[in-house]
């Protein structure tokens, strides 16, 4: 096995995870004012209720006033 071999390849994966992060922060910035026309229990699916959005909401110390 050769390291440099997956050195070189990591780098890549590093350049590649940061250009599609980059992308999902321009288009979230893009689309920031955009109507959500696609209902919450679509996007989230079955595996959580209310309970359970509402109580990570508390963990880190949002509420729904915002």
């Amino acid at each position: 096995m050769d390291p440099e071999y997956f050195e070189e390849l990591l780098r890549y994966k590093e350049v590649v995870e940061q250009v599609m992060d980059e992308e999902m922060v321009r288009l979230a910035a893009e689309r920031k004012d955009d109507a959500a026309d696609i209902p919450l229990d679509r996007v989230i699916g079955d595996k959580f209720g209310f309970d359970e959005i509402k109580a990570e909401m508390d963990r880190i110390g949002l509420d729904d006033k915002e």
